[in-house]
């Protein structure tokens, strides 16, 4: 069976049956909304890296398709480039006890639910044990396998993996789906705490904003953020109608949102004009 972080948020009661995992908000604020988010420090960027390869490897898993088990392949590949850009288990550890410890400087207020507090704080310390007590580098089963090695080798090569340059890797995908979907199985499994982690943070962290709505008059807009919050993740979400997309930058201490349109993908992308209306999320714990 699959891990899944929806699944396990739902069991855990970090994630309601009315929240969506894509937006981090419930359905009714974000479902006629595309969600741009930025993230602020670099934590939280590898964190936004690996859920999207987690969600592209699952769509991979979901096929029988010999492009299917590729695209997994594919995506499971690039989480080992992410983790051998520094020590994530430790970076995630951080960050959960962070996390752990702004949540319990809440007790005892009476505005927090203390149930629901000891709730969050309890699973992110068993994430943490579950991380800290398994002391296998992470992704080393995958990195030992030795047609992962052949592929990885050859990734970054356009076309790098056809069956000329891996053979090894054409016989694999000629396999029945049953087989193959074993041993990807395997693999995806094996990132389980990593996936669960990341899940957990990035859920708390952007449930921790209501949505503020906002007008970019003239099509850019620049925002003046609280110096007693250190905020980690800013979110705007843009109607599809309006036909433009945000360019997020931004620091602990403000946020530049410029609105560009892009009528013809083959004309550059171009500043707007317009007063644009979004939604505002600045996401902190």
């Amino acid at each position: 069976m699959l891990w899944s972080d929806n699944d396990l948020l739902l069991a855990t009661g970090l994630l309601s049956s009315e929240t969506d995992m894509h937006s981090g908000t419930p359905h009714a604020d974000t479902e006629t909304l595309i969600i741009y988010e930025q993230p602020l420090n670099e934590r939280i960027r590898t964190l936004l890296r690996l859920e999207h390869l987690f969600r592209t490897a699952r769509q991979g898993l979901e096929g029988d398709s010999e492009l299917h088990s590729r695209v997994c392949i594919d995506a499971l590949v690039d989480v080992l480039g992410v983790l051998s850009r520094g020590d994530v288990r430790s970076e995630m550890i951080k960050e959960l006890e962070r996390l752990a410890n702004a949540m319990q400087a809440l007790q005892d207020r009476p505005d927090v639910d203390d149930t629901q507090l000891r709730r969050y704080t309890d699973d992110c310390q068993a994430i943490i044990d579950r991380l800290r007590g398994d002391r296998t580098p992470l992704g080393q089963a995958m990195r030992d396998d030795e047609l992962i090695g052949s592929i990885s080798q050859r990734s970054a090569m356009g076309a790098g993996t056809c069956g000329f340059d891996v053979p090894a890797y054409q016989m694999w995908l000629e396999q029945p789906a049953a087989a193959r979907r074993t041993t990807l199985e395997r693999w995806f499994n094996a990132f389980e705490d990593l996936g669960v982690a990341t899940a957990l943070i990035l859920q708390l962290l952007r449930g921790s904003a209501a949505p503020r709505h906002r007008r970019a008059e003239g099509g850019s807009t620049q925002i003046k953020l609280p110096r007693n919050n250190d905020f980690q993740l800013i979110r705007v979400g843009v109607h599809p109608d309006l036909g433009v997309f945000p360019e997020i930058s931004g620091s602990r201490y403000f946020v530049t949102i410029r609105f560009m349109e892009q009528p013809d993908t083959r004309e550059r992308p171009e500043p707007t004009g317009e007063s644009i209306p979004f939604s505002l999320h600045t996401c902190a714990i």
